[in-house]
């Protein structure tokens, strides 16, 4: 419930809302095939590659980071924001066999240097 003026409102939360301040870090090569919400940041670092064959689901206001490893997508995964950071060290993002990201709040970042790889009909929207 909020209030704003004299008047007082209540608003339902948008589908999938969670938030947990605890980034998972992803930080050893890890496949996801099982279907899941995640409620925090995901940060793929150490050269770690994360593969999701599943249907992942993060929250809106999270964001998915991937700082020094590869992040392939062979499922489905949905997010808020994305982010493939280049900071001197090989980041990849890699959609494929009919992989498929939703990016519900439309950030996509990719920086200069990093690898974005789209094949085998994988789709980014």
């Amino acid at each position: 419930m909020s209030t704003f003026g004299r008047g007082i409102w209540v608003a339902d939360l948008p589908e999938n809302y969670c938030y947990d301040s605890e980034e998972l870090e992803v930080n050893t090569d890890q496949t996801w095939s099982s279907d899941t919400t995640i409620c925090s940041d995901i940060i793929v670092t150490d050269g770690a590659e994360l593969t999701i064959t599943g249907n992942i689901t993060v929250s809106p206001v999270a964001v998915v980071k991937v700082l020094y490893g590869t992040l392939k997508v062979q499922g489905k995964l949905t997010c808020g924001r994305l982010r493939v950071v280049y900071n001197r060290r090989p980041t990849k993002l890699e959609v494929s066999d009919w992989g498929e990201i939703v990016i519900a709040n439309k950030y996509l970042e990719i920086q200069e240097g990093a690898t974005l790889d789209i094949k085998s009909r994988g789709n980014i929207t």
